[in-house]
């Protein structure tokens, strides 16, 4: 039993550190050091579907994949766990971002009330 509580309060804490990663990484990598892959973010310079600004997916995704590899490797330890946190972080921002937001308010709600309707 305690090793559940253990685990599971280890992976609250990675879930919830990412935050505060994702804020300094958006701020001070994405503007800054990489910003020419975080550019056509804020502007559109493609006409694909992907944008330069999804490499960070796949660079994101290395530090969980690492510990739930490692970890997984080294009998569960706390690689493992926190591989865990950052995955379900990965997982509940893309279905936030993608699904809820772009979904609804870039893809739905165009379509719903278009920008020339009149009320």
């Amino acid at each position: 039993m305690e090793t559940i509580i253990i685990n599971s309060l280890i992976v609250l804490a990675a879930f919830c550190s990412m935050e505060a990663v994702a804020w300094f990484t958006h701020k001070f990598i994405m503007h800054g050091l990489l910003w020419i892959w975080h550019k056509d973010h804020h502007k559109k310079e493609t006409s694909g579907f992907f944008e330069h600004n999804d490499f960070f997916f796949l660079v994101f995704a290395l530090p969980g994949i690492a510990g739930l590899f490692f970890g997984m490797k080294n009998d569960y330890n706390f690689l493992f766990w926190i591989g865990l946190g950052i995955t379900l972080y990965g997982l509940c921002y893309f279905h936030y971002t993608i699904v809820i937001y772009v979904l609804t308010f870039d893809k739905l709600l165009p379509l719903l009330w278009p920008a020339d309707r009149v009320f």
